[in-house]
Order: structure tokens, then sequence, then C-alpha cells
């Protein structure tokens, strides 16, 4: 068998080796290789560590601008992501990312503080317009006046509360007018309108004085002459009317015919002007305007 295997083993053995040695070389170079870019990455971190380093004051200052700047925590955020992207390798250095980290971790807290603060001032926003609302609402301006002047200084809610009271306070006010008006005018009118009944009745139930027993049958009868009561009450009715005394109706001598015309007419005359009054839309009388209601800009209590 050796002698027949031997030497084509010993060659493959051979080959065998030869090959394994250039497996171990190429693992060396590949070793190698590798050290060197591990150096030269440790060279390039170690020459950022040392940008940043040299530059960590004007970094600081930035990051202290931006901090302190009276922008809005968003447009703060913003301007930190601009810092990052001015300087990209800022945040691949372990002093570049605790920098920028502490950066939005005290953006992050001036934000939860600026929301409290916010949420408090309008927690006591709400809280003092729960109080002033009552008066407010029931148009109490002097109480209002007093509870808002107190430090001397008038917020916007304040100043909209004074406002709402003011206007409260007026519609009030007209309302009340209004409702006074229309009591006095509806009563004239129903003593107005009394008078027309009143005429009307005179005039329907009109009595005159018996005709004198010793009338000469062969001459024409004397026209009937009104009674005193049914006169009387003629003349008083259209005194009140014409709005004279009734003294100088009396004075005029109206015939009994000029009696009765003259008071029909008068309380037509009257009538029709009651009609005008109480339907305009039907009379050739336009309706006096209304009288403008107060406004206010007030948003109390309903604004924001």
């Amino acid at each position: 068998m050796n002698k027949a295997f031997g030497p084509s083993t010993r060659e493959i053995k051979d080959t065998m080796d030869v090959y394994a040695a250039i497996d171990r070389q190429r693992d060396r170079d590949l070793a190698y290789q590798m050290n060197l870019e591990s150096l030269q990455k440790r060279r390039d971190d170690a020459a950022r560590e040392r940008d940043i380093q040299s530059r960590v004051p004007d970094l600081i200052k930035q990051i202290n601008g931006i901090k302190d700047s009276d922008t809005d925590p968003t447009s703060k955020a913003a301007a930190l992501v601009g810092l990052q992207m001015e300087n990209p390798y800022v945040s691949g250095t372990k002093l570049g990312a605790a920098m920028m980290g502490a950066a939005f971790k005290n953006l992050d807290y001036q934000a939860r503080a600026q929301l409290k603060q916010e949420n408090a001032a309008e927690k006591e926003r709400l809280k003092e317009r729960a109080r002033l609302a009552p008066y407010a609402g029931a148009g109490a301006v002097d109480k209002v006046t007093e509870m808002i002047d107190v430090d001397g200084v008038r917020t916007q809610d304040e100043q909209d509360a004074f406002e709402f009271a003011t206007y409260v306070r007026d519609a009030a006010k007209d309302t009340a007018t209004q409702k006074q008006g229309s009591a006095e005018r509806k009563g004239f009118l129903d003593a107005q309108n009394s008078l027309v009944t009143k005429g009307y009745g005179a005039l329907d139930s009109i009595k005159y004085d018996k005709p004198p027993e010793n009338i000469d049958p062969t001459k024409p009868a004397p026209p009937a002459n009104l009674s005193k009561e049914s006169r009387r009450d003629m003349e008083r009715i259209l005194a009140r009317i014409q709005k004279k005394k009734l003294s100088d109706v009396r004075k005029e001598q109206l015939s009994d015919d000029a009696l009765q015309d003259t008071l029909y007419d008068s309380v037509y005359a009257l009538e029709s002007s009651l009609q005008g009054d109480e339907f305009p839309s039907i009379s050739n009388t336009p309706p006096s305007p209304n009288t403008p209601k107060n406004k206010t800009k007030a948003k109390w209590p309903n604004g924001n």
C-alpha cells in the first residue's frame, strides 16, 4: 500500500500544507487590516473629541443662547436641531452627546415648567371669572367695579366683566322703561277707547223732552228737543274728546243737530286715530322707531 499510494499521499499532504499556510497568511493580513482600521477609528474619534473639547466654550455659549432666548419651547427645540445639523458629528462623541442631551433635557424641563405655570394661571383666571360672574350677570356694576379695582389694574377678563355688567344693567333699565311706557300707553288707549264707547253710546241712546200736551193739531208739530240729560252727557263727552272745558263747549250754544253731528265727527276721528295707533301696519302713519338697545362687545361670560 505504501509503495502503491505513498508518493501521491505525500503530494496531497504537501498541497494541503501550502493551502493552510496561505489561509493563515490571509487571516494574519485580515487581522492586521482590521487592527489598522480600528486604530484609525480610534484616532478619528480622538481627533473629534479634541475638536469638540476645543469648541466646548463656543458650543456651550450657543446652547445657552438658545436655552435663555425668549422664544417658545418648540422654537428652542428647532434651534437645537439646527445646531446639531450644523455640527453633524457632535452627537457622535461622548462629550457632544452629553452636551446635547443635557440641552434637550433642560428644554424639556422648561416646557414642563411653562405648561405648569400656564395651567396655574388659567386656573386662577377661571377662578376669578367664577367669582365675578354672579355680579356681572346681575348687572351689579358698582360691586364689579369694587372687586376689579382693588389692585388698581384691570385684566382683560375684568374689563369684560365690567362691560357685561354695564350691558345687563342698561338692558334691564331699558326693559323697565319699555314696560312702563307700554303700560302708560295701554292706559291712555283704554281711556280713549272708553270715550269712543261712551260717545257712540250717548248717540245711540238719545232722549228727547216730552212734547207739550196742548199742541194745536192744526199746526205743524214743533221739533223735539234733546233732554237735558242727553245734552249734558254729549257735551261732557265732546269736551273730553276735544280737550276743552265743559263751559267752553256750552258757550258755543250748538243746536241739537249740530251737537250730535259734532259729537259723531269727533268720536269717529278719535276712533280712527286710535286704530292707527293700535294697528300701525294697516294705517298710513308709520310706527314710531324703537329705542335702540345698548350693545356691548364684551364676550363675558361665554368668552375665552
